[in-house]
């Protein structure tokens, strides 16, 4: 029953008028064959999208940047979950702290921000000054560098495994 489903929901999107226009960009093989190169694209782009907090537009940019830059788009989708409610405020607390220790901590504020459910402009300059400016100096930062670093380490992960194939 639910394969039936399946073939019928696919069959509705694949002849959907609004898809159609997208179609010759998703059918590209890069896309969905898993290759150590399309895999570490993937991972790159995930990480990438999944740092930056556009929560609602992760899978539109995973999306893109998959078609963009040749990378497995399943992967690039699964690890753009990197963010998810139990991660983000570790995850945006550790894109603030690299932000205020890149610009130095004389770009910290010296007042302690007080939560108020009142956001005037007092208490959203002193959020700002507090928070905004080192997170968005840290966002980039961040993103770029755990993109790289995810691209390379699944590379690595490549060459080990393809140097032992051929040593066997």
């Amino acid at each position: 029953m639910s394969a039936n489903w399946l073939k019928t929901y696919y069959k509705s999107i694949e002849n959907s008028s609004q898809l159609r226009k997208f179609k010759k960009y998703l059918n590209h093989s890069h896309l969905w064959h898993l290759t150590w190169e399309t895999a570490a694209r993937g991972v790159a782009v995930g990480l990438f999208v999944g740092i930056v907090p556009l929560v609602s537009f992760q899978t539109l940019m995973a999306i893109g940047l998959s078609i963009l830059l040749g990378a497995n788009l399943p992967i690039a989708f699964l690890v753009s979950w990197i963010s998810n409610p139990l991660t983000i405020l570790p995850l945006a607390y550790f894109t603030y702290y690299v932000g205020n220790w890149f610009l130095g901590s004389h770009y910290a504020s010296h007042e302690p921000f007080v939560f108020s459910w009142s956001m005037d402009l007092h208490n959203m300059q002193m959020l700002w000054s507090s928070f905004g400016l080192p997170f968005l100096v840290g966002l980039p930062i961040v993103a770029i560098g755990a993109a790289l670093l995810g691209y390379f380490a699944v590379r690595l992960v490549g060459w080990i495994d393809g140097y032992f194939k051929h040593k066997t």
